[in-house]
């Protein structure tokens, strides 16, 4: 199994719970990690290594220049290092990768999703649950997919150019990137791409939807069950499981991975006296102290 990241310094906690829990839930195959990069140091590369407990997979240690990116948008939450699933069909050799974004957990055997046929598709991934591709252009029949988890056909990639099409849109066409370049990459697939189950990606926009819309949405899977028993949790949006105040259904399975990483003392990033104090108090008393400060504004 070939799976790619793409990283950089400042999200290595989160990479390395991926990494984790990838290893902890498909121990029973050889993986191959490649991860792509611009400044991750020696010091930092050997902590990533120490996730593998029994040495029994193999990182490949993708560094690149980030020249050739330079020039390309970046926004808000998102840096430079979004732009690098764009580099894997000339850093990786294979023909067909699994590419999993920095802000996941693996909470089961990918071996059912990386089995999946991709001879005739471009890739195969999971729908976006809001999200339409009318302002890209796209056909009105077109499908808009999350480009956080990806199984991708490498070799149709690099037989007609996708990467350089994809960054030649990035280019010419901002004003249409409400996503960047997964905007940039539905524009150019253009839904020639197959859907899965929102189980190997479920972003938080799925668990947060109404029942019957979901179900409308997904009508082809048991998307309930994709809730329940999720493979890849893909923590999406602004507020993230590090932040003190996140409340995201699958909190505690990402702090039950970082225990286990390098990063285990690490603290919630926006953490304070405040909201330290806030967090050791019940619920209902912490709900009790927001409402009443909230009435002295």
């Amino acid at each position: 199994m070939i799976v790619v990241f793409g990283c950089d310094q400042s999200y290595l906690p989160h990479l390395s719970v991926a990494i984790s829990s990838l290893l902890h839930n498909n121990s029973h195959v050889h993986i191959s990690i490649y991860i792509i990069h611009s400044d991750i140091n020696a010091k930092d590369w050997d902590k990533l290594l120490s996730l593998d407990l029994h040495k029994r997979h193999t990182f490949i240690n993708a560094k690149v220049g980030g020249g050739e990116l330079n020039d390309l948008l970046t926004r808000d939450q998102f840096s430079k290092a979004t732009y690098y699933r764009l580099l894997i069909e000339t850093l990786v050799t294979h023909d067909k990768v699994l590419y999993i974004d920095s802000d996941v957990v693996v909470n089961g055997s990918l071996n059912d999703f990386w089995n999946h046929d991709i001879t005739d598709k471009y890739l195969i991934a999971v729908e976006e649950p809001t999200m339409n591709g009318n302002h890209l252009g796209m056909s009105p029949s077109a499908r808009y997919f999350n480009a956080g988890v990806l199984l991708i056909n490498l070799k149709k990639w690099r037989d007609e150019f996708i990467s350089d099409q994809v960054i030649n849109f990035i280019r010419t066409e901002t004003h249409r990137l409400e996503w960047l370049d997964q905007c940039a990459l539905n524009a150019i697939i253009n839904g020639r791409w197959e859907r899965v189950s929102p189980k190997y990606n479920l972003q938080t926009a799925i668990i947060e939807m109404d029942v019957k819309q979901r179900q409308n949405r997904y009508e082809f899977c048991d998307s309930n069950d994709a809730i329940i028993n999720p493979v890849i949790i893909h923590y999406t949006g602004v507020s993230k499981p590090w932040h003190a105040y996140n409340k995201h259904h699958y909190k505690k399975i990402y702090w039950h991975y970082l225990r286990k990483t390098p990063y285990r003392r690490m603290l919630p990033f926006d953490m304070n006296f405040r909201k330290l104090a806030m967090l050791c108090l019940p619920e209902k008393m912490r709900d009790a102290v927001r409402t009443s400060l909230l009435n002295k504004k």
